[in-house]
């Protein structure tokens, strides 16, 4: 049963930062969610007893307990690394990190973000869906994106908390990352912070 909820968790993941660093088509008009102007994370340093990663243009701090996930697939020029906590939280279910990056982002983060802040008001009935710019290290433009994923969740539980990191490089390279999981694994395992470890390829603050 852990493993059917991790994994059910983990395609959930994986659906949502596919989908951000799509070539599709969709507006840039009114974020959906509320406006706030308060992004959900920004750049800090690194939670302690991390490995620094390097995925496509950027590095992020991972957990040293964190597993590395195999067989993740990813769409013609994509990158897409994956990891699982190790423990699962008081409901059984664990978190999950996955960073897609792209070689080139077809739309601008602005319209990522909000095109999946849409998507998961009109096809998942997300709440508390947020979506704000936020100054980034060596990203021309970044937005966070979260909500509260009550999809798959069985009754009893909570929903799943998500902060996306939505990004550009200055040539033009697509950075979605993921961080998934119940409230108290979100907080016990500092996804917030390892987040906002992201760095983009040469800078260091």
């Amino acid at each position: 049963m852990l493993r059917r909820t991790a994994l059910l968790l983990v395609l959930g993941v994986v659906a949502v930062t596919t989908a951000g660093c799509s070539g599709d088509g969709g507006s840039s008009s009114q974020p959906a969610g509320k406006p706030t102007a308060t992004p959900a994370v920004t750049p800090g340093a690194a939670p302690a007893d991390t490995k620094s990663v390097t995925v496509g243009p950027i590095s992020i701090a991972v957990p040293t307990t964190m597993t590395l996930l195999s067989g993740l697939s990813a769409q013609p020029g994509q990158t897409v690394v994956g990891y699982r906590t190790a423990a699962p939280g008081a409901d059984g279910r664990s978190g999950a990190l996955v960073v897609t990056t792209s070689v080139d982002a077809t739309r601008t983060a602005q319209a990522e973000a909000e095109a999946l802040a849409k998507a998961k008001v009109d096809l998942h009935q997300a709440k508390d869906v947020q979506v704000a710019p936020v100054t980034w290290p060596g990203l021309d433009s970044a937005y966070t994106v979260t909500y509260e994923d009550a999809s798959g969740t069985a009754a009893g539980q909570q929903p799943l908390h998500t902060l996306v990191l939505i990004g550009t490089t200055a040539d033009k390279k697509g950075v979605n990352v993921t961080a998934k999981a119940p409230p108290d694994v979100f907080t016990s395992q500092s996804f917030a912070q390892i987040v906002g470890s992201v760095r983009a390829a040469g800078t260091s603050s």
